[in-house]
C-alpha cells in the first residue's frame, strides 16, 4: 500500500471510487439505459420509415405511368367516338340540308309557275282590257264618245 501513499491516494479515493460507481449504476438503469433504448428505436424507426418512403415513392411513379398510359388509351377512343358521331352527324346534316335544297327548289319552281301563269293570264286580261281603256281615255281627253 506504500504505492498508494507515495501517490498521496488515500482512503478518500477509495469512497470517491465507491461514491463514482453507485451514481453511474443509479444513472445508468435511470438516464443512461432508457435515452439509449430511445435513441435505438427512433433510429430504426426513421431507418424503416424512411425504406418505407422509398417503396411508396417508387409504387407512385410506377401507378402514375400506369394512370398515364389508360389515361391516353381513353382520350382516344373518346376522341374515335367523338370523330365518328361527328362524322354521323355532318352527313346526317348534308343529307337534311340536300332534301331541304330539293324541297326549296320545288316550292321555288312551283311558285315561279304560278306566278309565271297569273302574269300571263294578266297580260291576256289586259289585252282584251286595252280597247275599252283606249276608249275611255279618248272620251276623256276628247269629251265625246268615239264609236268603235
Amino acid at each position: 500500500m506504500e504505492i498508494f501513499d507515495t501517490l498521496g491516494l488515500d482512503q478518500t479515493m477509495a469512497m470517491h471510487f465507491g461514491i463514482f460507481v453507485i451514481v453511474y449504476l443509479f444513472l445508468s438503469n435511470l438516464l443512461f439505459k432508457p435515452y439509449l433504448r430511445a435513441f435505438t428505436k427512433r433510429t430504426e424507426q426513421t431507418v424503416g420509415k424512411t425504406d418505407l418512403a422509398e417503396r411508396f415513392i417508387e409504387e407512385t411513379k410506377e401507378l402514375e405511368v400506369e394512370y398515364s398510359t389508360k389515361a391516353r388509351q381513353l382520350n382516344q377512343k373518346t376522341k374515335a367516338i367523338y370523330d365518328e358521331s361527328r362524322s354521323e352527324a355532318m352527313k346526317q346534316y348534308d343529307q337534311i340540308v340536300t332534301e331541304a335544297r330539293v324541297k326549296a327548289k320545288t316550292v321555288l319552281d312551283k311558285t315561279r309557275g304560278e306566278i309565271e301563269s297569273q302574269v300571263q293570264a294578266a297580260r291576256k286580261q289586259l289585252k282584251n282590257d286595252i280597247p275599252s281603256i283606249s276608249k275611255s281615255i279618248n272620251q276623256q281627253v276628247i269629251g265625246k264618245e268615239v264609236a268603235q
